[in-house]
């Protein structure tokens, strides 16, 4: 069994390799949190220490920020972890699909889930961004099967009703277009009548009731306060962007993000009114 001396003497000697300046402190910490999740690795997959600590020194902090729903800096760390997705998703080469058949079962949402849910299983065996990329791999081959299920005519899919949705339909960094209409536009004429205008009012009682729902998205907070500025508003997203400290495409993955979640409940709007 290895002694608290023997982790300090392992984390000094990783430490001098690395060119690390470490104080006492940090020093003392970081043998602990070598002890503790060697620990916990299976007996027949124990890992190469001294590539647990660099993970550690690297991935630690970020992994406790993301895990802490009261640490200042948790809605940012969770912003980074889809960013990392996304950036998977890219090496991937996700961005070349039909995005006829994006929804809110796309890879980024589920991956995210998948990622939040079992973050705190997360051993620190590998890299944080190795561990990411291979939520994100699981999340796109169990939805390409589903996507190929869906192209071979499976159960309950009209690809008539998809194609009208896909019209709204937007999948991460891909920049929205000047000829994209909000659901104002699409929904409202320009001189509505008083039934119009009710139905429009139930129609945003609905998409907000989606909204708060959206609890595994990392950015709910924004999601509940900007939605129907998004959505409904002709507003100036890069002013707003910069107004809640995010990138402008931030907010525009955000609104595309909402539209995928709403869009079962405008398209049964939208029959509704056609009846």
């Amino acid at each position: 069994m290895e002694t608290h001396a023997w982790y300090m003497q392992l984390v000094a000697t990783v430490a001098e390799a690395q060119d690390w300046n470490l104080t006492a402190e940090e020093q003392t910490e970081l043998a602990k949190l070598v002890a503790y999740y060697s620990q916990q690795s299976a007996v027949d997959k124990q890992p190469k220490l001294s590539d647990m600590i660099i993970n550690l020194w690297h991935d630690y902090p970020t992994v406790q920020r993301a895990l802490d729903p009261h640490h200042p800096q948790h809605e940012e760390a969770q912003y980074q972890l889809y960013q990392q997705i996304n950036h998977c998703l890219k090496q991937i080469h996700v961005f070349g699909v039909d995005a006829l058949y994006l929804d809110e079962r796309s890879p980024d949402l589920c991956a995210y889930a998948d990622l939040t849910q079992k973050l705190s299983q997360f051993r620190f065996e590998a890299r944080l961004s190795t561990y990411i990329y291979q939520v994100t791999w699981r999340a796109v081959l169990q939805w390409r099967r589903s996507t190929n299920a869906l192209k071979r005519g499976g159960a309950g899919f009209n690809r008539q009703q998809a194609y009208v949705a896909a019209q709204q339909v937007y999948y991460l960094s891909q920049p929205q277009q000047q000829h994209d209409l909000l659901l104002e536009d699409m929904l409202v004429a320009p001189d509505p009548a008083v039934d119009d205008l009710v139905e429009v009012r139930q129609l945003k009682r609905e998409i907000s009731h989606v909204v708060v729902s959206m609890h595994d998205d990392p950015l709910y907070a924004v999601a509940q306060r900007l939605w129907h500025e998004l959505l409904f508003e002709q507003t100036n997203i890069s002013a707003l962007a910069e107004t809640e400290g995010l990138a402008a495409g931030a907010l525009f993955n955000l609104r595309s993000r909402i539209g995928r979640r709403c869009r079962d409940v405008v398209e049964r709007w939208c029959v509704g009114v056609d009846e």
